[in-house]
């Protein structure tokens, strides 16, 4: 280095490093270097070799080692060669500027501001951007002035922008601020205005201070002065300063000044205004004209920048730098907004807008949703979508797209953009209009849950707005609501609406009901219903009920039955009328009925009317004509217009036609029937006639009502001329006897058109019109197709001896008719198989005949008549038949191996017996047996054949397949793949009563199944009932400790022992019953009871109302209710309806009148003492036939007898005696000789009220006596048991051929001479009829017990499978003789019935003339008989006896032969 100094190349200056230079020999380096050489030397470290931090040491050596003169002039010559410092290195720099100021700081000419000018404007300028902060701070402490400090900041300023911001704060920091602050001058005096003051001061420095910096150091300083000279952020300081956020016009200025600007600072002031007034707590421009002239300048600005504009630049904007300017808005901003820009930068808008919603004015509103709508519908005819690609779902699409703006979009508005739109995905941002028409259009709304979310957005004050707006676009867009939408909607709207509904005048509750809830009436029930019902008043009660009457048609008959139960409950509350005070003018109307329930009455019921009303106002509200029209437009049930018409009829009847029709149906027992004129009782009957006696159609009688009705009008009647008898209509039913003889002939037959039409005519008044119709002078005979069809309905009367009279031809020619047949059918039983006998003569082919047999008079058929191979299906399973004639053919049926028993009608399949189901293979029996499940009931010989036949030696099928009487014969066991709880679920569908009740079969039955079910004899469960079903009809426990349930099982029970009555009755009367206490009974709870009615005692009945119980018996009491008169006359003799006083004289009661002997109830109601008071003679005669119906006692059916017996003293005449009915029964057979009885049609009438054989013999020899004969009809109509009773020499008189011709005759009653007589006049002409063995068999088993044993052989030989019931029923001392091998080929499948039976005669008759090997030989574990003859040469040793344990059990019999000693036979016998 020392070496190169002393001959400096200017070339290699670079050459050497600062440490060279640096410890160079000072004297050689001020000799060496020159200022260019120096120059060069820093241009050297300042680029190619620049200096480092860790070079400063050697760089401030050596310049210390220069010569300063020299210095001084290569730093100017360096400043001068360097134009722009920004490619010396930062370190560079701030070695460099460290180094030199080592030279510098110590000058005596520091504070000089021309030597400060020199080096801090010229001579440190291309190092000044690394000046440091202790340069500063070292130049801070000289006692500088301000033209000194100016020139500072001049050279500072120049390099501002080299300089890195850190040191640019410090020059603020360290120089500047503590400067200004400390010399309190702030230099100003030496400077013209803000602006000289900012540039002398500050240079660009005042960048780094906020506005309030610079006022603070400078009072008089003013920005808007200095405006251009501000940065964007001290514009935003300025303009968020509150006096000028006031004054427009410097808004203008600084506006203006930012219009020079590029658009990124009018960016970044818009930034820092938002932060700005954001730190000062200003929310919002209050000066509406600042924010204004904001806003538009932003958007002349904005308006070149939009087509630039990417999403995140409108985010920007819109979301953040204008959004506390946005409030100023206008339409004229948003039409700048280009209208091609992206969904995403339009949503971008969107967002920035609405979050100033809340202060926008409606018509700001109102442009920004034009603008969104009017670009999605751009945007929707464009690309076909508006905007709903980049959304997810409703929600995200309508918030992204409108924000709240969408409170201004009709509902359609946005369907018609977005078609996916589900409203109810976005309810709660829907506004009360929008969710209305939501509502309002089809199809929106799917489901209840639907309405919910709608409905939850609508709060109760708003609800009348968005009923006004729905009903109204309801209506305009014809919308159709499915029902759940509708109910639920109408709910939701109610449960808001009721406040305001109750508290309306009258004329804002019908706007409710006729405009704004037009649509959702038919979606009412009864809860809402009584929930707008609840605070009403009468009259706004009266107008709802009156507009739920006009749109009934609307509703469902559940519904309209719960709106009844809710306008119940309205009047059920407060006093008795509610909504009635005759003192009251708003209240006094006594067309309460159709003012409060109007059509609703059709759902009340009496125990209703008789809660909400009472016996006073309900006698004036019946008699109103509003409610009388009310009741002639509804068809109200039966106890309705009973209970209306009992308080009509308690007034005075003066204008009979204003009564609806249907209430005439009632009148009978009231006052007012007894105060008619013949005139209204016609007038009544022709209401009667269309209301209470509609013509049938099936030929239905009338019921006991109707013809009440019938009888107490026309009994009102005297003359009857042909046009009134034609007027009576149905109603001429009610003709008496008596009547009907003193009716001329000829107007009879003029009338005949309307009579011939009637239903309900007994044998007894259509004999007797048939008689006046063929009286001398009409002309009319009754042996002709014409007149027999003339007669229509009346035909019911022709007598045996009118039938006997006509021609086949013309019988079977009037057979076809469907009235002559239904008539016929109604006829007495010899009537009936005389027309059936006339039919079938009239036709020579068997076939035939059978064919033209009408269905319905098919069981008349002789048995002989259905012997014939060709019988086909078709020919025979249209037809009613009884078993016995089925069995006849069903054998020939069942040869046809395609029948398909499904298609077999149930009448047939009952015709299975053992005897022809043998010929059926196994498939084929199966088949039989699952055509019978559900379909046909069969006997217990039946199914006993059937079980044995299923299951020989295995299991005979699955449970389900089975019918259920057949398991009655099972064990659960048998059924392996099965639990015992579906065996005996399964048995308790069955008909137990098939079994005998208190039969082992049927108690082991209940006993397995209770130890199946694990049920103890301390309770029974629901579940346990639900299983055993009907075999808790044996259950003989305490049924008090039964489920409740049990109750509905023992129903169907035929009969109940002691126990089970006296347990039922307690039930009953628990408060665990299901039908509640007795006291409360109803009619209906009567109609449940069904046949408990009948266990009843009579402490229960005293507790049951009397109307219920003459109301809710009825139906048990009458003779068709299928019950047997004995429960019947039980029952009644356990009411105590009405009691005598001994005292009493005559009549104390009402008097009986023709009408009352139609009423069932009758017997309870007259005791024997009252009925022979108060019982008219004449009513007993014309009314006998239904006297003789009714379950009188025997002590009541006495008080008839004798009252009959003083009529007619001398005997009765056989019209009564046919019409006698249960009063036959109190009638001795000394009594009975004195009938006249002629005719079959009498005997079949009195002989089944016969109580006593000697009274069935005394009927059957009084009518031998008067010239009868025992032929075919005679046998038909007495019957087997009967014919018992006769002498053998009168049976004697019965010809073969009547036997075979009559319905089997059931002889088991008959002494063995008898069976045997009837028995051998049977066969001698059945036999020879049959060829089919089975058939044979059919007819002749109920004579069977008269068999011989050569007989017996013979069914045996044909393998019959006899019945077990025929087979105990043959006579021992004939079935004796059979061998085992016999008895085996006899019984068949139902051998086992020899062991079920083995103590019964025939039985034990058998085994005693067999030999005990004979006997087991049957395999049925059959025992006893004769010993075994022992054979001859054997001899028996005595069974060894012996307790020693080494002695098998087996006893040994050792037998010798004596023959052969040599052979020994040992003979093993089981000892047991």
């Amino acid at each position: 280095m020392n070496n190169f100094l002393m001959s400096v190349n200017k070339l290699q200056l670079c050459n050497f490093s600062i440490i060279d230079y640096a410890c160079a020999q000072s004297n050689l380096l001020l000799a060496g270097l020159t200022s260019n050489h120096l120059t060069s030397i820093f241009n050297c470290f300042t680029t190619a070799k620049a200096l480092n931090k860790p070079d400063g040491t050697a760089l401030g050596v050596f310049i210390q080692k220069l010569d300063k003169t020299i210095l001084n002039e290569a730093l100017d010559k360096f400043n001068n060669m360097t134009s722009s410092t920004s490619s010396i290195p930062l370190t560079t720099k701030i070695t460099f500027m460290n180094a030199l100021w080592e030279t510098v700081k110590t000058n005596e000419n520091l504070t000089s501001s021309v030597f400060l000018t020199k080096w801090f404007q010229e001579r440190f300028r291309p190092f000044i951007a690394g000046i440091s902060k202790s340069v500063l701070s070292c130049l801070l402490i000289r006692n500088i002035t301000c033209e000194g400090y100016q020139a500072v900041i001049k050279g500072l300023n120049n390099e501002f922008k080299e300089m890195l911001q850190a040191t640019r704060e410090t020059v603020l920091q360290v120089w500047i601020l503590t400067y200004l602050n400390t010399t309190g001058t702030g230099c100003i005096s030496n400077t013209n205005g803000s602006r000289e003051w900012l540039l002398l001061n500050w240079g660009m420095f005042s960048q780094l201070v906020q506005i309030k910096d610079l006022t603070r150091l400078n009072l008089n300083f003013s920005s808007f002065g200095v405006l251009d000279l501000l940065t964007s952020k001290q514009l935003s300081e300025l303009t968020a300063n509150v006096n000028v956020l006031n004054n427009p016009g410097n808004i203008n200025k600084i506006l203006d000044t930012l219009s020079s600007r590029s658009f990124s600072e009018l960016k970044t002031y818009m930034n820092h205004f938002v932060n700005d007034t954001e730190t000062m707590g200003i929310s919002a421009i209050q000066n509406t004209a600042v924010r204004d002239v904001m806003l538009s300048k932003m958007f002349q600005r904005l308006a070149h920048q939009f087509p630039t504009f990417e999403t995140a630049d409108y985010a920007d904007w819109f979301q953040t730098y204008l959004v506390i300017l946005l409030p100023s808005i206008k339409a004229n901003h948003l039409a700048v907004i280009p209208t091609n820009i992206t969904c995403e930068s339009n949503h971008a808008i969107i967002k920035g807008l609405d979050k100033v919603y809340s202060s926008l004015i409606m018509s700001q509103i109102n442009d920004v949703y034009k603008l969104a709508s009017n670009y999605l519908l751009t945007q929707l005819n464009s690309t076909g979508s508006a905007c709903t690609v980049d959304t997810s779902g409703s929600r995200d699409w309508i918030l992204k797209n409108f924000g709240r703006f969408r409170s201004q979009a009709q509902y359609s508005k946005l369907l018609s953009l977005n078609s996916n739109l589900t409203g109810t995905d976005v309810a709660d941002l829907l506004t009360v209009r929008q969710l209305a028409q939501l509502c309002a259009i089809n199809g929106s709304l799917k489901d209840s849950d639907n309405v919910r979310k709608v409905m939850s957005n609508i709060a109760d004050d708003n609800i009348t707005q968005f009923m006004d707006i729905f009903s109204f676009e309801a209506k305009q867009n014809n919308v159709r609501l499915v029902p759940e939408v509708r109910s639920s909607l109408l709910s939701e709207v109610l449960n808001r609406a009721v406040p305001i509904i109750s508290s309306s005048n009258e004329i804002e509750l019908q706007a409710w009901l006729d405009t704004r809830l037009q649509l959702l009436i038919p979606g009412l029930n009864g809860n809402l219903t009584e929930l707008i019902l609840t605070n009403e008043n009468c009259k706004g009660a009266q107008i709802i009920i009156h507009t739920l009457n006009a749109r009934l048609s609307e509703f469902t008959t559940n519904i309209r039955q719960q709106m009844y139960k809710s306008i119940r409950t309205y009047l059920s509350k407060g006093p008795k009328p509610r909504c009635y005070n005759a003192s009251d003018p708003a209240l006094n109307s006594t067309a309460w009925f159709a003012n409060y329930l109007g059509k609703f009455l059709i759902y009340t019921s009496t125990d209703d009317l008789t809660v909400l009303t009472n016996d006073a106002t309900l006698q004036i509200f019946a008699a109103n004509q509003d409610n009388l029209n009310l009741l002639k437009e509804l068809e109200l049930p039966e106890g309705i217009q009973r209970f209306y018409a009992k308080a009509l009829f308690q007034n005075t009847i003066t204008n009979v036609s204003s009564i609806p029709d249907s209430l005439v149906c009632f009148i009978v027992g009231t006052s007012s029937v007894q105060s008619l004129t013949a005139d209204q009782a016609a007038t009544l009957l022709k209401k009667a006639n269309k209301a209470c006696q509609p013509p049938s159609i099936n030929g239905t009688a009338p019921t006991d009502e109707q013809m009440q009705l019938a009888v107490a009008l026309v009994s009102k009647i005297e003359n009857f001329s042909p046009d009134t008898l034609t007027n009576l209509g149905q109603s001429a039913a009610g003709l008496s006897t008596t009547q009907i003889k003193k009716i001329d002939g000829g107007n009879v037959l003029k009338s005949l058109g309307s009579l011939s039409k009637v239903n309900g005519w007994t044998y007894g008044k259509a004999n007797a019109l048939i008689k006046r119709l063929t009286s001398t002078g009409t002309d009319f005979q009754v042996n002709n197709a014409t007149n027999l069809l003339t007669l229509g309905t009346l035909a019911i009367g022709l007598s045996s001896d009118e039938i006997k009279n006509i021609n086949s031809s013309v019988i079977a020619t009037v057979a076809t008719d469907t009235i002559f047949v239904e008539s016929i059918s109604l006829a007495p039983e010899p009537v009936q198989v005389l027309v059936v006998q006339k039919i079938v003569e009239s036709s020579n082919d068997p076939i035939t005949a059978v064919q033209i047999v009408p269905s319905k008079l098919a069981t008349k058929i002789s048995l002989p008549r259905l012997i014939s191979k060709n019988i086909n299906l078709s020919l025979v399973n249209n037809k009613q038949w009884t078993p016995e004639q089925a069995a006849v053919f069903f054998g020939t049926l069942i040869r046809n191996s395609t029948l398909n028993f499904d298609d077999v009608s149930t009448p047939i399949l009952q015709g299975y017996s053992c005897a022809a189901g043998k010929n059926l293979n196994s498939n084929q029996f199966q088949k039989f047996v699952q055509a019978t499940k559900g379909k046909t009931s069969l006997n217990h010989d039946q199914l006993i054949c059937m079980a044995r036949r299923l299951n020989p030696n295995e299991t005979p099928g699955n449970i389900s397949a089975l019918p259920e009487d057949v398991l009655l014969f099972y064990d659960p066991e048998i059924f392996s793949n099965e639990t015992c709880t579906d065996f005996y679920r399964a048995v308790g569908r069955a008909n137990i009563n098939v079994l005998p009740q208190g039969s082992q079969t049927r108690k082991n039955l209940l006993e397995n199944a209770k130890k199946c079910l694990k049920i103890s004899n301390e309770s029974l469960s629901q579940s346990d009932v639900t299983i055993l079903n009907n075999l808790t009809c044996d259950y003989e426990e305490n049924i008090m400790k039964a489920d409740i349930s049990i109750l509905e099982a023992l129903k169907n029970c035929a009969d109940y022992t002691s126990t089970q009555q006296r347990d039922i009755n307690s039930l009953l009367n628990s408060k665990s019953s299901t039908f509640g206490d007795p006291s409360t009974w109803t009619t209906s709870t009567l109609r449940n009871l069904n046949a408990l009615v009948f266990v009843v005692d009579k402490n229960t009945w005293n507790k049951v109302n009397k109307t219920v119980i003459l109301e809710g018996l009825r139906p048990y009491v009458r003779r068709q209710s299928g019950f047997q008169i004995l429960k019947q006359r039980n029952l009644l003799s356990k009411l105590s309806l009405t009691s005598r006083s001994k005292r009493a004289i005559g009549c104390s009661l009402d008097q009986i009148t023709p009408d009352k002997t139609f009423d069932a109830m009758l017997p309870a109601q007259y005791g024997a003492a009252d009925l022979d008071a108060c019982l008219d003679d004449n009513v007993l005669i014309d009314q006998l036939s239904q006297l003789g119906n009714l379950a009188f006692s025997t002590e009541q059916l006495q008080v008839l007898k004798n009252k009959l017996n003083q009529i007619y003293a001398h005997g009765l005449p056989e019209e009564k005696v046919l019409a006698l009915g249960y009063i036959a029964t109190v009638y001795n057979s000394t009594e009975i000789s004195t009938w006249n009885v002629t005719k079959l049609e009498t005997i079949s009438a009195v002989l089944p009220n016969s109580q006593s054989d000697d009274t069935s013999k005394a009927i059957i020899s009084r009518y031998l006596n008067l010239s009868g004969v025992l032929n075919t009809d005679a046998l038909n109509v007495i019957g087997g048991s009967v014919l018992c009773l006769l002498e053998e020499s009168q049976l004697q008189t019965i010809s073969p051929a009547d036997i075979s011709n009559a319905n089997p005759l059931d002889i088991s009653s008959c002494t063995q001479s008898k069976k045997n007589l009837i028995y051998s006049k049977a066969k001698s002409i059945i036999e020879p009829q049959n060829s089919e063995p089975a058939m044979y068999y059919n007819q002749m088993k109920t004579y069977l017990g008269g068999a011989t044993t050569a007989h017996i052989r013979t069914l045996a030989f044909n393998n019959i499978n006899m019945d077990p019931s025929v087979f105990l029923a043959l006579n021992a001392e004939e079935l004796q003789e059979l061998s085992p091998y016999e008895l085996k080929s006899l019984l068949g499948v139902n051998l086992q019935t020899v062991k079920d039976a083995e103590n019964s005669t025939q039985v034990q008759a058998w085994i005693s003339q067999h030999s005990e090997s004979e006997v087991r030989s049957l395999g049925i574990g059959l025992s006893g008989g004769k010993p075994d003859p022992i054979p001859p040469g054997l001899i028996t040793i005595q069974e060894i006896v012996s307790s020693s344990s080494s002695i098998n059990k087996n006893c040994l019999l050792r037998t010798i032969l004596s023959l052969s000693f040599s052979t020994i036979i040992i003979v093993i016998q089981q000892w047991l």
